[in-house]
């Protein structure tokens, strides 16, 4: 090579053996047998990335306190999962005759907990878009539980 002249490396480029579309989302990476805790663990980092997010950003209403969010970190630390869920939906469980208040947490909750039951609904509190986050137990009643949107 002539001096003066200079020849681009390509280690490291991001051509070629980099894999840019994956997000690191994908299920079918685990090796076989680690299903279970695969999905155990992608559940949890999806549920703190659901809280980290409540403390980024702006607001358009009142932010989870930090003893909220902790709550429900310990929450989720214990293998519970963090659902979003809008005052419309909320509005769907509630029965006729109850004095169901959408703006009220302690009703959303007492609602939710009739519904599903006091062991599943472990707690809930208004995320910064005003929706609610749930935070609710795996299993209910011995059967897997996934809160119905």
């Amino acid at each position: 090579m002539a001096s003066g002249t200079y020849r681009r490396s390509t280690w490291g480029s991001s051509r070629g053996s980099r894999n840019t579309g994956t997000t690191g989302r994908t299920t079918g990476n685990c090796a076989p047998g680690y299903k279970n805790c695969y999905s155990t663990f992608n559940n949890k980092i999806n549920a703190y990335r659901t809280l980290a997010n409540q403390t980024t950003g702006s607001a358009t209403y009142k932010r989870p306190s930090p003893t909220q969010l902790t709550s429900f970190a310990n929450w989720v630390n214990k293998g519970c999962n963090v659902y979003c869920v809008s005052p419309t939906q909320i509005s769907r469980y509630a029965t006729r005759s109850s004095n169901f208040n959408p703006n009220s947490i302690s009703s959303v909750k007492t609602t939710l907990c009739n519904k599903f039951g006091r062991n599943t609904i472990k707690a809930v509190c208004r995320d910064k878009q005003g929706n609610f986050l749930i935070c609710c137990s795996p299993t209910s009643k011995g059967k897997p539980f996934c809160f119905p949107c």
